[in-house]
């Protein structure tokens, strides 16, 4: 695989005001209804239990109530308070969630002077950890022939080390961290797959380290559709020290398109995943669009957990 760029992360509290794009238009089916910035649908019950975050019934219910759930969001009561909002143009949009699945969705904009948008979660250090969600790229997203990182995974000693660590190939002790990085060119031949460092990662052809990227084994592979609403679900098992007992694993709309074993995430015991960051990141090599039409990836029914978790349906 040829090497990817890295990607920018910007620490907490270093948020800057960038241009706004234009409201949507009225004529946009992709759209819902009016977008709202996160500042004012943010809940602000800060004692709320992250398991707790949809209705008391229904599929999505079923999977908050898991055992194994550390935190679940469906965005239907505004911005879950354990969410950090790092960097971007993160917003919520009622109206365009999936049909019988609530309505409200987080939506996640880049454009020319914004190329990364993401919330993060901080949680207690996990061994084994899964993330799923539902994911949609807007009909008309277009990457600019460049590198799209998603969704992630990070374990460092202090929670925010895993970021900014491109090219860089972990000793062991000091950092790990793996992403939903689709493979090709979303809207023409894009693969759902994984991008990961880790210790024993390999050099790409030019010996430099810019993550090793786990495809999906079944064929044809899961493609990223636009429009379309997919589940995906990631995760890790770490390894035993001095063990290349590690996997990743990925599914798509329930089917595994993995494992990927022998891997060594650490070398050392204290190490371990420590934070999940919802992002959208756009190279955006060859150019960028520009605010008005700005490139969109919704979210929705997020689901952290010790365990696999599953979909919410066979399929969307």
């Amino acid at each position: 695989m040829s090497a990817r760029a890295g990607f920018i992360a910007v620490a907490l509290g270093a948020c800057v005001e960038v241009p706004r794009p234009q409201p949507p238009s009225d004529t946009d089916p992709w759209f819902g209804d009016d977008p709202t910035d996160l500042d004012a649908e943010r809940d602000n019950d800060e004692d709320a239990d992250p398991r707790e975050d949809a209705d008391g019934s229904g599929p999505f219910a079923e999977l908050c109530g898991q055992p194994a759930t550390l935190f679940c969001d469906d965005f239907e009561d505004g911005l879950h308070p354990v969410w950090a909002a790092d960097a971007g143009h993160p917003r919520l949009v009622s109206g365009a969630a999936r049909e019988g699945v609530g309505r409200t969705v987080l939506e996640l904009l880049t454009y020319d002077s914004v190329n990364s948008s993401k919330l993060l979660y901080r949680f207690e250090e996990q061994t084994r950890v899964f993330a799923r969600f539902d994911v949609q790229y807007a009909t008309d997203y277009d990457a600019m022939g460049s590198s799209v990182l998603g969704p992630r995974f990070g374990g460092s000693p202090e929670w925010w080390g895993s970021f900014g660590r491109s090219g860089e190939k972990p000793r062991g002790d000091d950092f790990f961290v793996a992403f939903l990085s689709p493979i090709g060119q979303i809207g023409q031949d894009a693969e759902w797959a994984l991008l990961a460092y880790f210790a024993n990662m390999r050099a790409d052809t030019t010996g430099t380290y810019f993550g090793n990227a786990f495809a999906p084994l079944t064929e044809p592979p899961p493609m990223v559709e636009r429009g379309r609403w997919s589940c995906v679900e990631f995760g890790l098992t770490l390894n035993a020290p001095g063990r290349t007992d590690g996997r990743a694993d990925l599914s798509v709309d329930s089917v595994a398109q993995g494992p990927f074993e022998g891997l060594a995430w650490r070398t050392v015991p204290a190490l371990a995943a420590n934070v999940f960051v919802l992002d959208s990141y756009d190279e955006f090599a060859g150019g960028a669009p520009p605010s008005s039409r700005p490139n969109r990836v919704r979210y929705d029914n997020v689901v952290i957990s010790a365990e696999p978790v599953g979909c919410l349906a066979p399929g969307p």
